[in-house]
């Protein structure tokens, strides 16, 4: 027989206890990280009133033991202009068989899902002879637990993944938009980071989806920036009668000279049965206020300066050719009379001798050469010199005034007219920021070619780094790489080191490996750092590897 104390037993019961809550909430935590997957995530089909389409879905058990799901169709609608959707519940006494949500059977019952294995939902939709022409809307939801009774207001949201159906009936179909709106954040912004806000409006019966792009430009018609539009994506839709608002963001390469007023052009297409097109202008300034206030007093002060200098060389000029001008004179007599009279002498010039523009100048190497001569030693030489300079040091002020104004006049117009420059765009869509830099951009519309033969590199992490000051360098040698069997990660722009040669930088990366892909770009050199991290390969491509 065992005897227990009573502070043993009191020890005992709490240890039991708090072992029980411990179950229960590692068995609640590890039901609330369940993890599936469904696919796919989007239907978008075509059919006619009578018409019977048939397809399944693949839902995914990732987790470490065997799950239910349940299956339950649901209408579809826009909630807001940010492109979520809102989950309708099937009320079949008041649709009366005419939503793509009772067009769809599903399998009633719940689903078993063994671990980390994929199972598939067989489904089919009967669309019925009075189906209306234009877009219906549906979503299936695979979810953890039963679905709440039918004709209940509320949807179960607790555990589920989503698929979308996008059914167009052939019939009467009206494709119609608009780009209703099409702004910057800011019309005045101190450095080129632009925020743009277009909202497109689908005034027809079925979806949309608007493709295009966005073109930034300079106020010299100098390409700045392409922000692409829902290419290379499924998503991004417009649903009959709604608005969806879209996002980005644009950052340029900053230049002082670069500035003045920025032209965005949004271009859209969009329709399956005739392609239509919308676009629609905005405008924004760049003025960098603090660095614009410091030039513009610089070359107000140089070009005062060159206006004194040619007042003063004028006035020496006319001194030589002899003009001596007389002012005007007032002679007074004083009568008798309180009335005084005046008698004015208008001014006289007298013309001695005649010089051309460039006397002055003669004149002052003239004498420097007099003086040169004259001089017996390297002092006095250099004296005479000295004098020279400083009698005409104003007309030599003004020629490096006058240097100045035109390499200025030249970099500014060499920083506007450059067509190659870098930017980064930031596109928003429902929460979620992507990031593409300029070369990546380049690269999405440049056409792919099947890869030709594979590289055991391509288990390494290759960055291009573009690095020749040229646009679209690092796409294109991206392009060959893979088709030749390579994996690239991410390529760059590099505008503050650009390089005269591609090289290939590595750390820890077998070398023969590398020896072939520095064949691939013309035997380019390679070098070893271990500031890369572990495994990593950056090649710096220069305008060497542009096509000849």
């Amino acid at each position: 027989m065992i005897l227990i104390s009573k502070n043993n037993w009191m020890q005992t019961l709490l240890t039991v206890v708090i072992g029980l809550l411990l179950l229960v909430t590692r068995t609640t935590l590890a039901q609330e990280s369940q993890t599936i997957s469904v696919s796919p995530t989007l239907f978008d089909m075509t059919a006619s009133a009578e018409q019977i389409w048939q397809s399944e879905l693949r839902v995914t058990n990732v987790n470490d033991y065997d799950i239910i799901v349940y299956p339950q169709v649901v209408n579809f609608a826009p909630l807001g202009e940010t492109g979520r959707g809102d989950f309708i519940p099937v009320f079949e006494e008041e649709t009366q068989g005419k939503t793509l949500a009772e067009w769809i059977n599903l399998p009633p019952i719940g689903i078993t899902i063994i671990r980390q294995e994929t199972k598939t939902i067989r489904f089919d939709i009967k669309v019925p002879k009075d189906a209306a022409p234009g877009g219906h809307y549906a979503a299936i939801l695979i979810g953890t637990k039963p679905p709440i009774e039918a004709g209940n207001s509320e949807v179960q949201t607790a555990q589920f993944v989503t698929s979308l159906f996008f059914l167009r009936v052939a019939g009467d179909i009206s494709e119609r938009g608009t780009i209703r709106e099409f702004t910057t954040k800011k019309s005045l912004i101190p450095s080129p980071e632009a925020e743009f806000l277009l909202r497109f409006e689908n005034e027809g019966n079925v979806h949309l989806q608007p493709q295009g792009d966005i073109t930034i430009s300079n106020m010299w018609g100098e390409e700045r920036g392409i922000i692409p539009i829902n290419q290379q994506t499924h998503f991004g839709n417009v649903l009959p009668m709604s608005v969806r608002q879209f996002t980005f963001s644009w950052s340029g390469e900053y230049s002082v000279f670069d500035i003045g007023r920025y032209t965005a052009i949004a271009t859209l297409g969009f329709g399956q049965e005739a392609k239509k097109f919308t676009t629609s202008t905005t405008y924004f300034w760049i003025i960098p206020i603090k660095q614009i206030s410091i030039v513009l007093i610089i070359l107000t002060f140089l070009i005062w300066f060159i206006g004194f200098a040619v007042r003063l060389y004028v006035k020496r000029m006319l001194q030589l050719a002899g003009i001596e001008p007389r002012r005007r004179t007032t002679l007074q007599q004083q009568n008798a009379s309180p009335v005084i009279s005046s008698v004015s002498v208008e001014k006289t010039v007298i013309i001695k001798r005649y010089h051309t523009v460039t006397a002055p100048i003669v004149i002052g190497v003239f004498e420097l050469l007099t003086s040169w001569k004259k001089a017996t030693s390297w002092r006095q030489k250099l004296f005479a010199i000295w004098r020279f300079l400083v009698s005409y040091r104003i007309f030599f002020a003004a020629i490096i005034a006058l240097a100045l104004l035109t390499i200025t006049a030249w970099i500014y117009m060499h920083a506007v007219t450059m067509t190659d420059r870098s930017y980064q765009v930031t596109i928003t869509n429902q929460g979620e920021r992507v990031s593409l830099s300029s070369e990546q951009i380049i690269y999405n519309s440049l056409p792919t070619a099947p890869a030709t033969a594979t590289s055991s590199l391509q288990n390494y992490k290759l960055i291009i780094s573009n690095t020749s000051g040229k646009s679209g360098v690092a796409a294109q040698t991206r392009l060959r790489l893979e088709s030749l069997g390579y994996t690239v990660s991410e390529i760059t722009t590099n505008t503050e080191s650009v390089k005269e040669a591609t090289v290939i930088v590595y750390n820890n990366v077998n070398e023969a490996e590398l020896l072939k892909l520095s064949s691939h770009l013309g035997n380019v050199l390679i070098s070893a750092s271990t500031l890369l991290p572990d495994a990593s390969v950056i090649v710096y491509v220069a305008a060497d590897q542009l096509p000849n």
